[in-house]
């Protein structure tokens, strides 16, 4: 990759960082941008240019060794070694942060290269990628929920592809992973959080919490194929009741599927109003006021903002509800459960 497409790959993933930045991820994302504008100074003050080699050393070059100009251009390549968080590339001796790591796309085995931009950090790319990731007896469990057990935070529960609540295994048998006081303090861990867990298989409790999702990351993932929800819920678009007639439910979360919430109201008579995580206060309270119930997908918004709209709840007196799913046929059970 010559200087200009460098400069152009750092610059795409500066565009990247910048839409990804919300109040939650300020300093993660503060980090990552001066990594990249300390990579796009250094690589402006490098000095590329075929000029300034002359006609005769070029020539000396290649009749000495006529593969030697090709190998200067060529990025060295160093195999990566997936850890319980983050990798390693052991020729190297340098450490690649599990940040990176998810954005690139790394996998055990594949060939990264490795540029120092100084102050210890360096920019990363995949010179080529291994034909299946070596075998590794680490294994990855995302969207594992945190809770308090006798005053201590665990991770016993996690929500599996379809956002369905599942306890964690195993050897088949139901398994707590107590959070420790030193990952608590760094991940700004808390009931309610939602993190990814690594262990290996051969040890449960050689463990790491290797992140935490924010609210916008779980908002942002990809939806699944419409034809899961059409073989999911096919009630919920087709049957029509009028258990809700003239009841106004505000949704607090759930952006995703709105039309199919609106839906899901409406075959039932009732009326639905949708509030996304970045709503302001003002307005949030103004929506609690104007409606009949609410419900709150805690997945899909922050802890204070919940909290908020709960007090806002409390305070004009509108029954609520909070739901640990994303699940359509949950959502209306809850909205008819609320009907006194």
């Amino acid at each position: 990759m010559n200087k200009q497409a460098m400069a152009q790959e750092a610059i795409s993933q500066i565009e990247i960082l910048i839409q990804n930045l919300t109040l939650d991820n300020v300093d993660e994302i503060e980090s990552e941008l001066l990594t990249y504008f300390r990579f796009l100074k250094i690589l402006n003050e490098l000095k590329v240019s075929h000029t300034n080699v002359s006609e005769t050393e070029s020539k000396d070059v290649s009749a000495d060794n006529p593969s030697e100009d090709k190998s200067k251009d060529s990025k060295i390549g160093y195999v990566f070694e997936r850890r319980l968080k983050g990798g390693f590339l052991n020729e190297k001796n340098v450490y690649v942060p599990e940040n990176i790591i998810r954005k690139q796309g790394f996998e055990n085995g594949d060939l990264i290269s490795a540029a120092d931009i100084g102050n210890d950090n360096y920019y990363f790319e995949l010179v080529e990628k291994a034909s299946e990731p070596k075998p590794t007896n680490r294994v990855q469990l995302n969207y594992c929920i945190l809770s308090k057990q006798d005053s201590m935070l665990v991770a016993s529960e996690y929500f599996d592809e379809n956002w369905e609540i599942k306890h964690i295994k195993y050897n088949d048998a139901p398994h707590a992973f107590l959070i420790t006081e030193d990952a608590i303090f760094k991940e700004d861990l808390e009931e309610g959080s939602i993190v990814d867990i690594a262990y290996y298989s051969d040890n449960v409790d050689a463990f790491r919490v290797i992140w935490k999702h924010n609210t916008d990351e779980i908002k942002h993932e990809t939806p699944l194929p419409s034809s899961h929800y059409k073989t999911k819920y096919p009630k919920t678009d087709t049957v029509k009741t009028n258990e809700l007639e003239g009841k106004t439910v505000l949704l607090l979360g759930g952006e995703k599927r709105t039309a199919e919430f609106e839906r899901a109201i409406q075959n039932n008579g009732g009326d639905l109003i949708h509030a996304y995580g970045n709503v302001d206060t003002k307005r949030l309270e103004s929506m609690v006021k104007s409606c009949d119930m609410l419900i709150t997908m805690k997945l899909n918004i922050n802890h204070p903002k919940a909290r908020k709209a709960k007090e806002f709840a409390k305070k004009y007196e509108k029954p609520f509800r909070e739901m640990d799913s994303r699940s359509i046929s949950d959502f209306l059970q809850k909205a008819k459960s609320l009907i006194y």
